[in-house]
């Protein structure tokens, strides 16, 4: 009995997810309030006979219901509100990728980048040299927290000028790797960096495969990664939902958890 009751469950989820992919936009109506057949021929601008086929297979992968048995009015199920919300989100993260792709590609085979972070994320890929949006957003944030899998002398000077001009806290953490280039190429602006008290300092003994960083501005929180290729950027990907946000966060976090500080090299 209890085999029996898997091979249904196994059809059914195979069924809904072919279905979906041909139903979605019906689905979707039915979401929206109950409709008749009528109605979504109205509303979707096909024939009856299209609509008759979706409206069967919906029934049949339980997904809607028929609500109104002398007006033949049809509604969505619960099974068919997440149904719908599975599929929206995996044609989401497919279309994000289709923008994503030559900013995530550089990226190892085992960095995590969550689904999540990328739908509806503005992507930059190349970034315009003269036009760094992270650049414009981190001139108006009052907090940042980021990850340095590379550093520029131009990510110092950003750095020491918002320190002397702003109220503004930061905190980084190097790649153990970067904090042997810093110590060669730029002591003396990373002494001047870690004199600040707004400016917490941090190194980890791993791998770090892109920029992480979060920005905190009075009205929002922006979250992004930054990938390289060969010392160069190589693109940059920020979204400002809050489930992007969450996922910058928890992962930030994890780094920081993994770090140790990091003091001037003349201390």
């Amino acid at each position: 009995m209890l085999a029996d009751s898997n091979t249904s469950f196994m059809t059914s989820k195979s069924s809904i997810r072919d279905v979906l992919s041909k139903r979605y936009a019906v689905l979707s109506l039915l979401i929206e309030q109950p409709r008749t057949k009528p109605e979504l021929v109205d509303n979707l601008d096909c024939s009856r006979a299209t609509v008759d086929r979706a409206i069967n297979e919906l029934l049949d992968t339980r997904c809607v219901q028929l609500v109104e048995t002398t007006s033949r009015r049809y509604e969505a199920t619960q099974t068919g509100v997440i149904a719908a919300e599975t599929h929206s989100n995996y044609r989401d993260t497919i279309d994000a990728l289709d923008e994503a792709w030559t900013a995530l590609n550089p990226l190892p085979a085992d960095a995590t980048v969550a689904p999540k972070f990328l739908r509806g994320a503005d992507v930059y890929s190349p970034p315009d040299p003269a036009r760094q949006p992270s650049q414009e957003i981190f001139r108006d944030c009052t907090n940042f927290y980021g990850t340095a899998p590379a550093v520029f002398k131009a990510y110092f000077d950003s750095h020491l000028q918002k320190l002397q001009d702003d109220e503004f806290d930061s905190e980084i953490i190097f790649q153990a790797d970067v904090v042997e280039e810093i110590q060669n190429r730029y002591s003396t602006q990373f002494e001047k960096l870690a004199a600040f008290d707004s400016m917490s300092l941090f190194v980890v003994e791993r791998q770090l495969p892109y920029a992480l960083w979060l920005m905190e501005l009075e009205s929002r929180t922006v979250g992004g990664i930054t990938t390289y290729e060969s010392g160069n950027i190589k693109g940059i990907i920020i979204n400002d939902s809050p489930e992007a946000i969450q996922w910058v966060r928890t992962e930030y976090q994890q780094y920081k958890n993994r770090s140790t500080p990091l003091a001037a090299p003349s201390e």
